[in-house]
């Protein structure tokens, strides 16, 4: 990325991410995290449950904003 564009991004104290962009991070990480405890919890008591998904389009209506 380069400073150009992310300058555009940064805004008092802040790192503003577009609304969809900070979903589809979103999406990455609970897939990501479900997957893990999928292969962690293998061969273990917890290993029968079901884990269900999120709806995170539903979560986030507007851009995010995180401070640094």
């Amino acid at each position: 990325m380069k400073k150009e564009a992310f300058k555009k991004l940064t805004k008092k104290g802040e790192i503003i991410l577009p609304g969809n962009f900070g979903k589809h991070l979103a999406m990455l990480t609970t897939g990501t995290a479900r997957g893990i405890l999928y292969a962690n919890t293998k061969n273990t008591a917890f290993h029968k449950f079901l884990m269900g998904t999120i709806n995170i389009d539903t979560m986030f209506k507007e851009d995010i904003a995180i401070e640094i």
